[in-house]
């Protein structure tokens, strides 16, 4: 998933003169402005300011910054080019003429009323907004590229309006490399109305080991009456009958072998799915095969039906999602693995030693997830609400970002072939399952990727959230199906405080190893039943200025009122004042004095595009350095 990079747009100064443009085009000049004040942009000015009253010829693909018009033409061999954080609000009809828009800033239709595309057929990048009352009439001209999304239907931010007519939504792939893909439909159509770059074989298709989509049914299969609830799990998809109600996964090949060939963008057209969608969540375990346990339990696969970025945030911590379990799990095709996301911003696994937290904050149109029912009866709501216009699908977090003390450790094969296992310390958690907090270990769905966890009240955990205390042993299980395979063990510790000695036991050849000093590498055993091996975590003597858990545990945190710093100290005459630098080392905020468990929050102004801040906790002389993305 790339995301897309907000830049200054490329100044391209090639326009016509004013004269120019009317000599060739006079009858379109006064037929558009016959009742309105009109203004042209030649790349260097306006004629004169546009008004919401004003009818905007664009002469230029040089970027005119925001404006307000009527009636938007764009002239024949130009492009309205539209940067990062620029919004052209239109009350009247976009007639283009030329070559549409370029780059990811706004189109907003705000009439109140009728709106219409004409002319030629074009695609944005950016965000489509239509705005309450207002109805935009598409006319199957209007393509939304990959990263883009459409903001309308009632309670959408910044939407609330309706489209009449057909949008063609686009999905550029990645990485082209073999293997499954989660996919979802953003808007009103069957799994096989993909026009270009997908090979949908669905269940009509023979000969059938050849189908190549399937989706997940949580729901009881014919062996529940035997005493175990097993999902009927992965079933072919109808290419007849099965529409955006579900997720998908569909195997691709870009090979060249043919049948499961795929080119780097797909595309779908139909009518621009809205409103609340309610998915009931099955509780039963995986079908009982070989590869699979009762311990995966309660998994449900999930469609972002929206034709928009859809904000993980704003999903997980809403009311209506009915399980205790607040994360998804989206899947990382590169390296074979589910990662989990949770209410925390933490998350696992396959991390090359850093956290997501500037990682995920949007789950893009056309894109599948995982979530973990705990019990029959629960639910979760997608709601227009959860809809959001940024445009980093993947990047930047507005997760509740807290400075979490993180070691991880990763288990890897000559190959490249790795997984991780993660301990944190944290003075809110305990030593049983925290639902905010830890994660629960999606089993590999891969025959070369290994699977590793421990295990918490029964469950298998990716990340397991421990209160602080002088020592913890917990068991480390790793699952492979590539017996006799040298693996080696390495920490990551980017994190990580070191305010714990970490040892790894092999209780298959009695070997101790102290990680933080080096790593540990073994032949892997299918054979060996339990947990081969054990984490000893050792807390140290705390000394100097950096006491790894120290009073002042302060953090900061992005939500959706902006960047925000709590000085968490437990002497309640302490004070401190907060400042806010961006990457340039700009200052662009500072706070007065506040005392220990207070917050502040800054709001980064809305065309900043996004990216790296620095927060300064400045307590006592002493300087604490946080580093937030947003």
């Amino acid at each position: 998933m790339q995301p897309i990079l907000c830049s200054q747009g490329k100044r391209v100064l090639n326009y016509r003169p004013l004269f120019a443009f009317l000599f060739f085009f006079p009858a379109l000049f006064f037929s558009i402005h016959a009742n309105a004040q009109s203004t042209t942009w030649n790349g260097t000015s306006w004629t004169s300011s546009p008004q919401g009253s004003s009818n905007v010829i664009i002469a230029s693909n040089t970027t005119p910054g925001a404006f307000t018009c009527k009636n938007l033409t764009i002239a024949s061999g130009f492009v309205l080019t539209l940067d990062c954080g620029v919004t052209a609000t239109i009350h009247g009809t976009l007639f283009n003429n030329g070559n549409g828009t370029s780059g990811p800033g706004t189109l907003r239709f705000e009439s109140g009323g009728a709106q219409a595309l004409s002319g030629n057929a074009f695609t944005h990048y950016g965000v489509i907004e239509v705005s309450t009352g207002t109805t935009l009439t598409t006319n199957s001209l209007l393509t939304i590229g990959d990263g883009g999304s459409l903001l309308h239907g009632s309670n959408t931010p910044n939407g609330g309006g309706s489209v009449s007519g057909t949008i063609t939504f686009e999905k550029t792939i990645g990485s082209t490399s073999t293997g499954w893909r989660l996919f979802a439909l953003p808007v009103g159509a069957l799994v096989n109305d993909f026009e270009t770059g997908l090979n949908t074989l669905c269940s009509n298709h023979s000969p059938t080991g050849e189908r190549n989509v399937y989706y997940w049914d949580a729901t009881d299969g014919p062996l529940a009456p035997l005493g175990g609830n097993y999902a009927m799990g992965w079933m072919q998809a109808n290419a007849s009958s099965h529409n955006e109600d579900k997720a998908y996964t569909i195997y691709l090949d870009n090979t060249g072998s043919g049948l499961f060939n795929f080119s780097s963008t797909v595309s779908i057209s139909g009518a621009p799915n809205d409103g609340t969608k309610v998915f009931p969540l099955g509780n039963t375990f995986d079908p009982p095969t070989a590869a699979n346990s009762t311990d995966q339990q309660g998994w449900n696969l999930i469609p972002n039906y929206f034709p928009g970025n859809l904000s993980v945030y704003s999903l997980i911590n809403d009311a209506d999602f009915g399980t205790p379990y607040k994360a998804i799990h989206i899947w990382d095709q590169g390296t074979g693995q589910m990662i989990g996301l949770n209410q925390s911003g933490m998350n696992s696994y396959n991390n090359s030693g850093a956290s997501a937290y500037g990682a995920i904050r949007q789950i893009p149109p056309f894109m599948g997830f995982w979530v973990k029912a705990t019990a029959y009866g629960q639910s979760i709501h997608l709601k227009n609400s959860m809809r959001t216009g940024r445009i980093d699908s993947m990047p930047a977090t507005t997760y509740f970002k807290r400075e979490f003390d993180i070691f991880r450790v990763t288990v890897e094969d000559a190959d490249g072939n790795q997984d991780q296992f993660s301990v944190c310390f944290d003075e809110a958690a305990t030593e049983g399952t925290d639902p905010a907090l830890d994660i629960y270990k999606f089993r590999s769905l891969s025959a070369v990727v290994p699977t590793l966890y421990t295990r918490v009240e029964g469950a298998m955990m990716a990340l397991n959230v421990l209160p602080i205390k002088e020592a913890y042993s917990m068991p480390l299980f790793m699952e492979s199906l590539a017996d006799g395979k040298t693996y080696t063990f390495r920490p990551e510790t980017a994190e990580y405080s070191n305010a714990y000695d970490v040892e790894l036991v092999d209780h298959k050849t009695g070997i101790k190893t102290r990680l933080l000093d080096k790593n540990y590498t073994f032949q892997h055993d299918a054979a060996y039943s339990g947990a081969r091996f054990t984490l000893n975590f050792t807390l140290k003597t705390a000394t100097g200025i950096d006491e790894p858990y120290s009073r002042e545990k302060s953090w900061a945190f992005t939500n959706e009122n902006g960047i925000g710093v709590t000085y968490n100290n437990t002497n309640t005459s302490a004070t401190a004042r907060v400042e806010i630098y961006n990457i340039m080392g700009q200052k662009l905020f500072a706070s007065g004095l506040i005392n220990g468990g207070e917050t502040v929050t800054y709001k980064p102004a809305e065309n900043s595009g996004g990216g790296m801040y620095i927060a300064h906790i400045i307590s006592n002389g002493r300087i604490k350095t946080i580093k937030v993305i947003y």
